[in-house]
C-alpha cells in the first residue's frame, strides 16, 4: 500500500508516528535500565510514561508515605494571606534550598524588598544571603516580641491556603504538559487564589448594602458586553459592506 503513493506523503505519513515511538522507546528503555536504589550521580528515575518530569516525594505522613509529583513554593502576606510568589521546583529541590528563589520571586512581582521572611525550622542554616532580609523560624526565642510572635503564629495560615488551592484551585493535580506547564499551572492557581479573595470581599462588602450579589456580577461584566448603539450599528454596516 505504501509503495503506491508519493515519497513526500509517505515521509508525512511516518515522521510523526517515528518521533511519537521514539521518545516512548527511550522512556521505555531508561526505566528498564534504572536501578532501585538510584545512586548520587544517577540522572532521576522516571516514574510516569506520560509525564517523565514527575518526582518521589517523600510527604512524611502515616496516611501517604509518598507523593508523585512536582513540589511548589508559596509565598503569602502575614496579614491577609496573599499569594505574593508561587513557582514550580522541578528536580525535587530540598525545601531549605528554595528560599532564595521564592523571595526573590516574591520581590520581583511586588516590586518592593521583603524585609521578613517566617518559616518553618527546616530552612535553619541554609544561608538564605540576600540584603536587609530577616528570617525568622518557627521555634524562635531570642529577640522575639510580641509582634513578630503573631506573625510567627500566622506562619499556620500557610497550610490551609494550599489546601484550599488544591480543591478549589486544581491545585491537587496539573493538566499541562512539561516543566513548563508545571510552572504555568503553579502561577494560574496562585492569580486564581487571589480573585477568590477579592471576590470575596467584594461580594461581603456589596452584601453590606443590602444589595444582591448577582448585581455586582452584571455591573463587573458590564464593560465587557455593553456597547452603544451607534458603535453596534457601524460594526453591522462594516461587516455587512465587506
Amino acid at each position: 500500500m505504501f509503495r503506491s503513493l508519493p515519497v513526500e506523503l509517505l515521509e508525512g505519513i511516518r515522521h510523526p508516528a517515528h518521533t511519537r515511538l521514539t521518545r516512548l522507546l527511550a522512556v521505555v528503555k531508561r526505566i528498564y535500565s534504572q536501578p532501585r536504589k538510584r545512586a548520587p550521580d544517577d540522572p532521576p528515575k522516571v516514574y510516569r510514561v506520560h509525564a517523565p518530569e514527575v518526582d518521589c516525594i517523600a510527604k512524611g505522613k502515616a496516611h501517604q508515605t509518598y507523593a508523585f509529583g512536582v513540589k511548589v513554593s508559596v509565598g503569602l502576606t502575614s496579614k491577609e494571606s496573599v499569594v505574593i510568589g508561587m513557582q514550580s521546583l522541578p528536580d525535587n529541590p530540598y525545601d531549605g534550598h528554595t528560599l532564595t528563589s521564592c523571595i526573590q520571586q516574591a520581590q520581583r512581582i511586588t516590586g518592593k524588598p521583603i524585609r521578613e521572611a517566617y518559616t518553618v525550622r527546616g530552612y535553619r542554616g541554609r544561608g538564605c544571603k540576600l540584603p536587609n532580609l530577616k528570617i525568622w523560624l518557627a521555634d524562635a526565642k531570642r529577640g522575639v516580641t510580641r509582634a513578630i510572635a503573631r506573625k510567627i503564629k500566622r506562619r499556620n495560615a500557610v497550610e490551609p491556603t494550599i489546601g484550599h488551592m488544591k480543591s478549589d484551585g486544581r491545585l491537587g493535580r496539573n493538566f499541562l504538559k512539561g516543566v513548563e506547564g508545571d510552572a504555568i499551572n503553579a502561577l494560574l492557581c496562585g492569580a486564581g487564589h487571589n480573585l477568590r479573595k477579592i471576590l470575596r470581599k467584594l461580594a461581603l462588602l456589596w452584601t453590606g448594602f443590602g444589595l444582591p450579589f448577582q448585581s455586582l456580577l452584571l455591573l463587573l461584566c458590564s464593560p465587557l458586553s455593553a456597547q452603544t448603539p451607534q458603535v453596534a450599528e457601524e460594526q453591522h454596516f462594516s461587516r455587512t459592506a465587506d
